[in-house]
């Protein structure tokens, strides 16, 4: 299996960064939002801190979960975060998390934001 070029970038720029100051970071999920910056609104622009149901999905311990959902509505941005914070400072730490999706474009898009995520906060940069 050949890995598209686009993931096997962020790969090697993973693999090349220096490691975070995983000591500052929190392993509770409200407070690890808060230091890594908390989501954008996409049409104010403003930051704002996760719902409920999204802190639901993230704290969720189950072995699987299916969410049928709408578009737009943040389950995506939850479960980013959640990637994040369990491969920085939570249990699959250490491990290769994968992304998936129903279409390339769509896998592409999930990166990206994960990539962004990423280079926007101080502390995971």
């Amino acid at each position: 299996m050949t890995t598209r070029p686009i993931f096997r970038k962020l790969r090697e720029a993973i693999a090349e960064a220096p490691p975070a100051d995983l000591d500052t970071l929190s392993s509770d999920v409200e407070e690890f939002n808060r230091q890594i910056g908390l989501p954008v609104h996409p049409k104010t622009g403003n930051p704002s801190p996760l719902l409920q149901y999204q802190l639901d999905l993230i704290k969720y311990a189950g072995p699987s979960m299916v969410v049928v959902k709408s578009n737009k509505i943040g389950v995506t941005e939850a479960i980013l975060r959640d990637m994040a914070m369990r491969g920085v400072v939570g249990d699959c730490r250490g491990f290769q998390l994968m992304l998936s999706a129903q279409d390339m474009r769509l896998a592409t898009q999930n990166m990206g934001r994960l990539k962004e995520l990423f280079l926007q906060s101080p502390l995971l940069r």
